[in-house]
C-alpha cells in the first residue's frame, strides 16, 4: 500500500512532527510505504489563471504551463492508495503553498473532469496552527478533496500555541500525540477496509 504525502511547508517544525506521528502509527499496523512531497519545492510555481487545464482537459494536465513541476506529484496522488495533506495556518487562511497547489488542480473539480481515479481514495487533513482559525482552512482543503472525488476525508485540525512542539506543556504533547495517532488509525483501517474488499472482488471474479 502506497500513501501519497504532501507537506504543505518545507519548514522543519510542528508539522513535521505530526506527520511523524502519523507515520508511525500507520507502520505499527499496516505494511505502508510513503511517497513524500514537499512545497513550495515540488510545486514551486503559482498558478496564474491561464485555464488551459479547464479547457483542454486531460488527466495528467498537460496543457498547463507548469506541467512538468507537478507532473510527479499529481501522478502520484492518482497511483497511492490514499493521500495525506499536512498544512499550516497563516492569518487564519490557507498558507500560500497550499493554495498554490490547490489552485493548480483545480480542473479536477467533478465540473471540468472526472477523475476516476480518485473515487475510491480516502484522504488525511493534518492542520496546525499557533491560536485561532483552525476550522476554515480545513474545511477549505477537504471540501477541495471532495470536488476532485476522493470518497473520504478525515481532518485532524490541531492548535498547538506554541512554534515549537517540546515547548508546548507534556500535557499538551500527549493528547495532541494521542489525536494523531487515534486519527491516523481511523484513516488507515478505512484504506485497509476498502483495498481488503477489492481483493475479494477480484479473487472472485477469477
Amino acid at each position: 500500500m502506497d500513501i501519497c504525502v504532501i507537506h504543505g511547508s518545507s519548514i522543519s517544525g510542528n508539522n513535521d512532527k505530526a506527520i511523524e506521528i502519523a507515520k508511525s502509527r500507520i507502520l505499527q499496523i499496516g505494511n505502508v510505504s510513503f511517497t513524500d512531497f514537499y512545497l513550495p519545492k515540488d510545486v514551486p510555481y503559482l498558478c496564474f489563471g491561464c485555464q488551459e487545464c479547464a479547457q483542454k482537459i486531460n488527466a495528467i494536465n498537460e496543457e498547463c504551463p507548469y506541467s512538468g513541476q507537478v507532473r510527479d506529484i499529481l501522478y502520484s496522488m492518482h497511483k497511492s492508495d490514499a493521500i495525506i495533506i499536512c498544512a499550516s495556518v497563516f492569518s487564519l487562511s490557507d498558507n500560500g503553498q497550499i493554495k498554490a497547489f490547490l489552485d493548480h488542480f483545480s480542473y479536477m473539480y467533478n465540473k471540468h473532469f472526472i477523475a476516476k481515479s480518485l473515487f475510491a481514495k480516502s484522504a488525511l487533513i493534518i492542520s496546525t496552527t499557533m491560536g485561532a482559525g483552525i476550522k476554515h482552512p480545513t474545511r477549505s482543503i477537504s471540501q477541495s478533496l471532495l470536488y476532485w472525488g476522493v470518497q473520504k476525508v478525515h481532518s485532524c485540525p490541531l492548535t498547538f500555541w506554541t512554534k515549537v512542539w517540546n515547548a508546548m506543556p507534556f500535557e499538551k504533547q500527549q493528547h495532541c500525540k494521542e489525536t494523531i495517532r487515534k486519527k491516523a488509525e481511523e484513516f488507515y483501517m478505512g484504506i485497509a477496509s476498502k483495498t481488503n474488499l477489492r481483493q475479494v472482488i477480484h479473487l472472485r471474479s477469477l
